[in-house]
């Protein structure tokens, strides 16, 4: 009889060890103590116009050149294209925000006029990366070379940029706490293009 008792306890010892491993789980996200990712949409945006810079930019194209060894006259196509827009977010606070309707587009200024802001059509994401679109406008020209001449052509895009303050309201969704990102919008559109075409003998 003596042995068993002796033996009891390290059989109740080694099902204890047992109950233990099996009960062994990983923190979860929604238990206490754990960590739940705060989620945001977008409310609103607003830009300032007073404080907006505007300045004229200049991409230089490279140099088209055609000889016209015919007898006929050809006609040359001039297409600067590809073309861009952009838009890029700066925010103040380099704090990062999920936003769950990150591809909810919005409008950003287009023109800026005295203060007043024009709003382009609602194509940009709240993105504080570069974003890029190619432009609807149609800078295309086209010039005739007569027989045995040499056309040598110069063309440059002109672009205005806006760099002017936005205000972002986003709301958590899980309080409605409303949160404001102040930062800096830059915007870059095509506005005209600029060409010198020489015509010389081959």
């Amino acid at each position: 009889m003596l042995k068993y008792i002796f033996i009891l306890p390290s059989l109740l010892a080694l099902l204890a060890s047992c109950s233990k491993e099996n009960n062994t789980s990983t923190p979860d996200e929604h238990e206490p103590g754990g960590e739940t990712e705060e989620k945001f949409e977008i409310v609103n945006i607003d830009f300032e116009g007073k404080s907006a810079l505007i300045e004229e930019v200049i991409d230089v194209k490279p140099n088209l050149t055609y000889s016209n060894k015919t007898n006929s006259t050809q006609k040359i196509l001039i297409d600067p294209r590809p073309i861009y827009e952009k838009s890029t977010f700066v925010p103040d606070d380099r704090k990062t925000y999920t936003l769950v309707d990150s591809v909810k587009l919005i409008s950003v200024p287009l023109q800026i006029d005295n203060s007043d802001i024009s709003l382009g059509e609602k194509k940009w994401n709240y993105s504080v990366q570069e974003s890029t679109s190619l432009t609807a406008l149609d800078f295309k020209d086209s010039v005739e070379v007569a027989p045995k001449k040499h056309l040598s052509a110069s063309l440059s895009v002109i672009y205005t940029k806006i760099k002017t303050p936005y205000t972002l309201t986003i709301k958590n969704i899980k309080n409605d706490n409303l949160v404001r990102i102040n930062g800096v919008w830059i915007g870059v559109y095509p506005v005209r293009t600029k060409s010198s075409i020489n015509i010389s003998d081959l």
